[in-house]
């Protein structure tokens, strides 16, 4: 799935998403390859690898989708209580401690994720990350 940011303020942003903002490092115009999407406590996250190379979680009303293709690696996932869905590779996806995991940026999950993202970029696959 590639994604374009829009260029939005904190102020026309819905008050539900806004508790999510925090500081961004994805730049207005520039395009991402979404590496997973969440949706939890009812706002849909997408992951990106933000400007500064880092694995980043940021409400995908930020983003406008330019390209909706799923990526052929990726798996659901539904639950219960605040995260309700994931979607994404298996070591996200597959279950909440793994999501919680990659959210965290444990040091297992953030080294599957590079590797993912050379892997594909070496055997043809979507680049993965930051913009183009």
């Amino acid at each position: 799935m590639r994604l374009r940011a829009r260029n939005v303020t904190a102020a026309e942003t819905p008050a539900n998403i806004r508790l999510y903002l925090g500081q961004s490092f994805t730049l207005p115009g520039q395009e991402y390859d979404a590496q997973a999407l969440a949706v939890f406590d009812g706002v849909t996250v997408v992951q990106v690898v933000d400007d500064i190379g880092m694995p980043s979680w940021r409400p995908a009303w930020l983003f406008q989708v330019v390209d909706p293709s799923l990526e052929d690696d990726w798996v659901s996932n539904i639950f219960h209580g605040q995260l309700t869905l994931v979607v994404g590779p298996d070591f996200i996806a597959r279950d909440e401690e793994s999501y919680r995991a990659m959210v965290e940026l444990d040091e297992q999950q953030v080294e599957r994720f590079w590797k993912r993202i050379e892997c594909r970029a070496t055997h043809g696959g979507v680049t993965g990350g930051g913009h183009r």
